[in-house]
């Protein structure tokens, strides 16, 4: 089973996912455009992606490159996104999220709650 959208709600500036199931990579690239799509149709200036409840399998490497680069490819739109989950969904390393912000990228990816809600707070510098 991938990666399914199980909920959205929407808050005041940024509009959450909540997803379930276990990692493929087109899934979480396809939850990243329901994201944009989300964010554009509720008029909202980020995403929260809470992928708390995403298992097995870790991303590789090169998938997580790949979602980096994805993220960053959609940066003209100025949607911040921020990712919520656990080890080793999420990298220690930042490996994607440091590709993503190579680029341009406005993308998070953190274990803390208030980390991820406080990265999608921040104003557009």
């Amino acid at each position: 089973m991938g990666i399914e959208i199980v909920g959205i709600e929407v808050e005041p500036d940024y509009v959450v996912l909540h997803c379930r199931g276990g990692f493929s990579l087109p899934d979480a690239l396809e939850v990243f455009e329901q994201a944009y799509a989300a964010a554009f149709r509720e008029d909202r200036s980020g995403v929260l992606i809470n992928a708390c409840d995403v298992g097995p399998p870790a991303p590789s490497t090169l998938e997580r490159f790949e979602i980096g680069r994805f993220v960053a490819s959609r940066k003209a739109n100025g949607i911040r996104v921020a990712v919520l989950g656990s080890h080793p969904l999420i990298d220690p390393g930042g490996f994607g999220e440091t590709v993503a912000r190579n680029r341009g990228g406005l993308f998070r990816a953190r274990v803390r709650s208030e980390e991820a809600v406080g990265f999608l707070a921040q104003k557009a510098s």
